[in-house]
């Protein structure tokens, strides 16, 4: 415990080192850390506080949430330093994160690989098109929320995003039209989630911009994965999946709404007969009252009749309705200070109060970040 208590000390030192370092060089129009003008660094640190009513022992939120996790505690969500190198026609990333998203999402890959958020290299292939391969760790092509809180509408994730892939370890090929309407992805990857030891995967996006207040979005997962069993996380048995991520977003900067749906199939790998499925779906919406105050609610459902993604204590079946409701105030251009309520309802007893099971789970919780730089 002392150990990793003095692992993040560390990290958010020397993050906090950067920052006063090159304070004097900050590029005024991105807010980022310029080294030179192709070589560019970017941090994000989230502390938070939350309460969950239902006054967990081990307090930890319910097993199916990666991200602010602790009850009645301080926590450090997420503390990330990344470097951006781009020129001609070659990119690159290199961000290293801790916090408590990085020890309850990360805790299955090698101990070496734990604190990477992006490692990866880019190549233009064509001079005159846009039309690139990026190789390596990088956030997923599945869902349309990201652990950069400040880049979403919410303080918390949704059920949705908690259950998919957050990073993948993958090769990707992007081709952008030249009106920037349509950018078009195909991804080879290691697996569903897991930078090593995972099953060779495939998948798609498909992003379409109308104008700049629309984006429709479609992606997909096609691989291999080994299902845990209600035993714990265990690793049971290999099943070959499917999965499409849909969601329509529209933000006129005053008012946006997103919506979103998720269907997974698991089969059989001997037969290829479907076996479980799942499917949820989720609606966010946010008004922006000044420059400074905005007000953002989510409502959502996730309906694993069989465990395919979520281990449901005691129970074969989850079906959780989530509501959420949460403002926002800019203090700053670089900090960002959040209030959320959020209530889970669920069809079994899978929460507990007072040491009963009860079918309810209610949250409060804050969080103030600071950002500096486009992540």
């Amino acid at each position: 415990m002392m150990k990793n208590s003095f692992k993040y000390t560390l990290f958010i030192t020397l993050i906090s080192a950067n920052l006063i370092a090159f304070n004097q060089v900050v590029a005024q129009e991105s807010n980022s850390l310029k080294i030179d003008s192709s070589l560019t660094i970017t941090g994000f640190i989230e502390t938070y506080y939350g309460y969950d009513f239902q006054d967990p022992k081990n307090k930890r939120r319910p097993d199916f949430l990666y991200n602010h996790v602790r009850h009645n505690e301080v926590g450090l969500n997420l503390g990330l330093i990344k470097l951006n190198y781009s020129k001609d026609r070659i990119r690159g990333n290199l961000g290293l994160m801790v916090g408590n998203y990085v020890s309850e999402n990360l805790s299955a890959e090698p101990l070496a690989m734990r604190n990477i958020y992006e490692a990866n290299v880019g190549v233009k292939l064509l001079k005159k098109h846009e039309l690139w391969l990026d190789v390596g760790v990088m956030e997923s092509n599945l869902g349309f929320e990201s652990v950069i809180g400040p880049k979403n509408w919410m303080m918390t994730r949704s059920l949705l995003a908690e259950n998919s892939p957050y990073y993948l370890n993958n090769a990707k090929l992007t081709y952008t039209t030249k009106d920037k309407k349509w950018k078009l992805a195909g991804i080879f990857s290691n697996g569903w989630q897991i930078m090593v030891d995972g099953h060779p995967s495939f998948g798609h996006q498909i992003q379409w911009y109308p104008n700049n207040k629309w984006t429709i979005n479609s992606s997909s997962y096609i691989g291999r994965v080994n299902l845990p069993t209600n035993s714990g996380f265990i690793i049971g048995e290999l099943k070959q999946r499917y999965f499409h991520n849909f969601y329509l977003k529209y933000d006129d900067e005053k008012f946006g709404v997103i919506l979103s749906a998720d269907i997974g199939i698991d089969q059989d790998i001997q037969d290829n007969t479907p076996e479980s499925g799942w499917a949820g779906t989720a609606i966010v919406t946010r008004y922006t009252v000044s420059d400074k105050f905005a007000i953002s609610a989510r409502g959502e459902l996730l309906f694993d009749p069989e465990s395919s993604v979520v281990l449901s204590p005691n129970f074969n079946s989850f079906l959780n309705i989530g509501t959420s409701l949460n403002f926002d105030y800019q203090f700053h251009e670089l900090v960002l200070w959040r209030v959320e309520g959020r209530a889970f309802s669920s069809k079994n007893p899978i929460y507990r109060y007072n040491d009963q099971p009860t079918t309810s789970n209610y949250y409060l919780g804050t969080s103030l970040s600071l950002m500096i730089g486009e992540m």
